[in-house]
């Protein structure tokens, strides 16, 4: 049971909090900065496999990065603000 908890928030937090944050993170961000070959970028399939990882590593580090701006976010609000 322990180990299926642990592939869970795994997947959870890896596959569906972490690549959705980032994919629309870099999406926004493009967006705002009026950035089409970004855009076409990240909206595109690609069926080179160097391409296709680079994609999914910078989406990740991104999610990544967000997810923890807004950990420290919800920590300095919750802890530190008494």
């Amino acid at each position: 049971m322990k180990d299926f908890v642990e592939q869970f928030l795994r997947i959870f937090f890896r596959r569906f909090i972490v690549r959705n944050i980032g994919y629309y993170v870099l999406r926004i961000l493009f967006a705002l900065f009026n950035n089409q070959k970004g855009i076409t970028w990240l909206l595109s399939t690609n069926s080179n496999e160097g391409e296709s990882l680079a994609k999914g590593l910078i989406v990740n580090i991104v999610g990544l990065m967000v997810l923890a701006f807004i950990t420290f976010l919800v920590v300095y609000i919750v802890f530190l603000e008494r």
